[in-house]
């Protein structure tokens, strides 16, 4: 305080919070329990929540900023889920819904039959198109 100033009085009002809440699932809808569920702000980057599901699913994100978010959810056996540009405006429901994944290991040889470091493997999901 400067030598010989006075301060007012000053009044704060708070609203209420932003935040998410509901259940991870599987596609069948079965709870998800101890998946990681993190809610980054866009607007400030020190605003970072992370939470854990519970063994019903359960999740519960408080004291969020409002404002635009990137929210990523993990859990073991699943991909990965990100939902980028979340608008947050209080406290919001959402159900989130992760599918299975799987890990393809193992080594590529050439013809020689040396291993091929760096070789480039292309999955793809679901059936090919016929070409006539």
């Amino acid at each position: 305080r400067a030598k010989g100033s006075a301060i007012g009085e000053l009044v704060l009002r708070l609203g209420a919070g932003a935040g998410l809440f509901g259940r991870v699932v599987d596609g069948m809808g079965a709870p998800v329990a101890g998946a990681t569920i993190e809610l980054q702000s866009k607007l400030a980057s020190s605003s970072h929540l992370l939470v854990e599901s519970g063994p019903d699913g359960a999740y519960r994100l408080e004291r969020a900023l409002h404002g635009e978010h990137l929210l990523r959810v993990q859990a073991a056996g699943f991909l990965p889920f990100e939902l980028d540009g979340l608008l947050l405006d209080g406290m919001q429901r959402r159900e989130l819904r992760l599918e299975r994944g799987a890990t393809i290991a193992g080594t590529i040889y050439g013809v020689g039959g040396a291993p091929l470091p760096g070789a480039l493997v292309f999955v793809f999901h679901g059936a090919r198109e016929e070409q006539s």
